[in-house]
């Protein structure tokens, strides 16, 4: 990628900056807000701060992260003598970042939902954060080849590592139903097997239950078929290769494991409302548009 292109990736799909220790409170907001749905991490590694959005205030006390959506009203009052930064990314950034391992299902579902973790107990967490965080602002501030991909590979490994901690609170008390594990492993399988057309049956056989069985529990914890789940979760890759990659349609096809490339096209619109040439000749104008539509894990 040329540098201009990785330095207007760096522009519109991630912004942040560092405070640290001044004597009048900052105020971080809409200058910091980047013309796209956005998720924001703030750590705060000594002081204070308040969050505050339209639906009201939460005070945020360090050492602590606090992942959190970002809407163009929000704005965090840092107090004086505070330390720490502020890191705001774009949902496709998220979503690349994310990638298509087997734990892709979770991390997206996670990656949507706000939470503050406090970090006084965790000094090996609060220090990775504070160097994973560092590393993608310093990436951002430069213009280096392959910056895109260093970000993207931070990004993740901090995901992975909140998620972790989020998992582990979240769950000592209060152990996972059999339901759930069974929901989980499926969501595995599907990110490794979705190229491949699996069928319903397919993943009701490895997971040693009926189909009937696994589509109650598809529905029951994320109100959609097992069948949807795998066609959403083929449009949606689909639809970040149709945006950010320059394969044609039909290598596209090819890459998805379609036969042909009007069977991809008749799949794409379906799921899209629109065939795949068309989509992709609309993007200059859907991304003049503010990305205010749907959840992570229901994209597209």
């Amino acid at each position: 990628m040329p540098l201009g292109r990785e330095r207007a990736f760096q522009t519109e799909l991630i912004r942040g900056k560092a405070f640290s220790g001044g004597l009048w409170p900052v105020v971080l907001g809409r200058a910091d807000s980047l013309p796209v749905r956005s998720r924001a991490a703030l750590l705060l590694e000594e002081g204070a701060a308040r969050l505050e959005t339209a639906d009201g205030g939460r005070d945020i006390t360090g050492p602590a992260l606090a992942w959190i959506s970002w809407p163009e009203d929000a704005r965090i009052v840092v107090a004086p003598g505070s330390v720490g930064s502020l890191m705001v990314v774009g949902v496709t950034t998220l979503l690349n970042a994310i990638g298509h391992t087997p734990e892709a299902a979770e991390l997206r579902g996670f990656a949507e939902r706000d939470m503050l973790l406090a970090l006084a107990d965790r000094p090996q967490l609060r220090r990775r954060l504070e160097a994973g965080i560092g590393a993608i602002l310093d990436e951002r501030a430069g213009a280096a080849a392959a910056a895109r991909t260093i970000i993207e590979s931070h990004l993740r490994i901090m995901l992975v590592r909140l998620w972790r901690a989020q998992d582990v609170a979240g769950h000592a008390g209060n152990p996972r139903s059999p339901a759930e594990q069974l929901f989980n492993r499926f969501s595995g399988l599907l990110e490794e097997h979705y190229r491949d057309h699996w069928t319903v049956q397919d993943y009701a056989r490895v997971l040693g239950v009926s189909r009937d069985r696994l589509g109650d529990i598809c529905r029951r914890i994320d109100g959609r078929s097992p069948k949807d789940l795998c066609a959403a979760r083929l449009a949606m890759e689909a639809r970040m290769l149709l945006e950010r990659s320059t394969h044609s349609v039909e290598q596209i096809a090819g890459l998805l494991g379609f036969a042909t490339s009007s069977q991809f096209s008749r799949f794409f619109s379906r799921a899209a409302g629109l065939p795949p040439g068309r989509f992709r000749a609309e993007l200059p104008r859907r991304r003049r548009e503010a990305d205010d539509a749907g959840a992570l894990h229901a994209w597209p």
